[in-house]
C-alpha cells in the first residue's frame, strides 16, 4: 500500500460556476455524444464511458454527502431551544441543501462548497498535503458581492474565514490510521494563500 503525495486541486472556478449538478449534466451530455460517435474505437469508447459514469457516480455521492449534513443540521435545529443556535443550524441546513450541488450564492455558501470538495478530495479520496488553492481568488467575488449588497459585514466575513481555518486544523485528526501507523490523527498540511 502506498500513497502518492501529489496535490489534488479541483477546478473550483468550474465547480462554483456550474455546481456539481451542472458538471453532471456535462458528463451526461458527453456520454450521449460518445454513444453517437461511430468513429470511436472500442477501447477509447469504453475508457471514456467508464470515466464519465464514474465521475457521475462520484459527483452524485458528493451531493448526497452534503445533503446528509443538511438533514443533520435540520434535525439538530428542531431539537434546539436557543433561538440564535436554532437559526444558525437552519441556515446551515439551507446552505448544505444548495451547495455543492448548485453554484454558491454567498460567501458562506462558497466556503461551505469549497470545504465539502476539499474534505472529499483531500482526505476521503486521496490524502494529500494541503489544498494549494488561492482562497483569496475564489472567495473574493462572493465576499465583495455580499459586502456590496449589505448581506455580510467585515466582521462576519472574518468569522467565516476563522471558521475554515479551525476546520483545517481539525482535519489532522481524521487521517486514517494506516497513513501514520497510529490510532489516527496527525498533521494536516494546508497550503493556502
Amino acid at each position: 500500500f502506498s500513497y502518492t503525495w501529489d496535490m489534488v486541486l479541483p477546478n473550483y472556478d468550474k465547480i462554483f460556476k456550474l455546481g456539481l449538478r451542472g458538471i453532471i449534466q456535462q458528463a451526461q451530455d458527453r456520454l450521449k455524444e460518445i454513444e453517437a460517435d461511430l468513429t470511436l474505437e472500442a477501447g477509447d469508447y469504453l475508457e471514456q464511458k467508464r470515466f464519465l459514469e464514474a465521475a457521475i457516480i462520484s459527483l452524485e455521492a458528493t451531493i448526497t454527502f452534503a445533503k446528509r449534513y443538511a438533514a443533520l443540521a435540520r434535525e439538530k435545529a428542531k431539537a434546539e431551544t436557543r433561538p440564535d443556535e436554532k437559526k444558525r443550524l437552519e441556515k446551515l441546513a439551507e446552505i448544505c441543501e444548495n451547495v455543492p450541488e448548485s453554484p454558491p450564492r454567498t460567501m458562506h455558501e462558497a466556503i461551505q462548497s469549497f470545504f465539502f470538495i476539499h474534505l472529499i478530495t483531500g482526505f476521503i479520496e486521496l490524502p494529500s498535503v494541503g489544498c494549494g488553492v488561492r482562497l483569496d481568488q475564489i472567495l473574493y467575488p462572493y465576499y465583495r458581492k455580499d459586502i456590496d449588497e449589505g448581506r455580510l459585514s467585515k466582521e462576519e466575513a472574518l468569522n467565516l474565514i476563522e471558521s475554515i481555518w479551525i476546520k483545517f486544523e481539525e482535519m489532522g485528526f481524521i487521517h486514517p490510521p494506516r497513513l501514520f501507523g497510529s490510532a489516527g490523527g496527525g498533521l494536516a498540511w494546508q497550503n493556502v494563500t
